[in-house]
């Protein structure tokens, strides 16, 4: 298993390693306002970003699937290269036809990162003007 995978060998979720470093965030952007509202918006607008991959998922769209883990993709990796990133990116490859693997399976592992990564944001101590999630 790959140590930010979050899925085993069958499937099934399991811890996911942290994936955001807040002070290494910040640093990145040179400015801890602007750092706060990135994670503050990513917060609130990840469940309808999730939801639309979902759904091309469901639907079994190849493009759409692409389309919906390229534009998660690109916002998560915002925050991360690891983890959710990943997944969405492996997620948009396959959906390209340039890598194997089960939309089902990246979907799961997907939402069990994002859930990890969630968490971890909303743990750091944002701007009270930043939390309107």
């Amino acid at each position: 298993m790959h140590p930010m995978s979050g899925i085993d060998g069958r499937n099934a979720p399991v811890a996911v390693a942290a994936c955001f470093d807040w002070l290494t965030f910040v640093e990145s952007l040179g400015d801890e306002e602007l750092a706060a509202e990135i994670v503050a918006l990513f917060i609130v607008e990840t469940p309808a970003m999730m939801n639309r991959v979902r759904d091309a998922v469901r639907g079994d769209s190849a493009e759409e699937i692409r389309q919906a883990a390229h534009a998660f993709k690109g916002a998560v990796g915002n925050l991360t290269r690891i983890g959710p990133m990943e997944t969405s990116a492996r997620l948009e490859a396959m959906a390209r036809g340039e890598a194997d693997g089960d939309a089902q399976t990246l979907m799961s592992q997907l939402d069990h990162e994002v859930d990890g990564l969630l968490e971890e944001l909303k743990a750091v101590r944002l701007p009270k003007e930043s939390c309107e999630f």
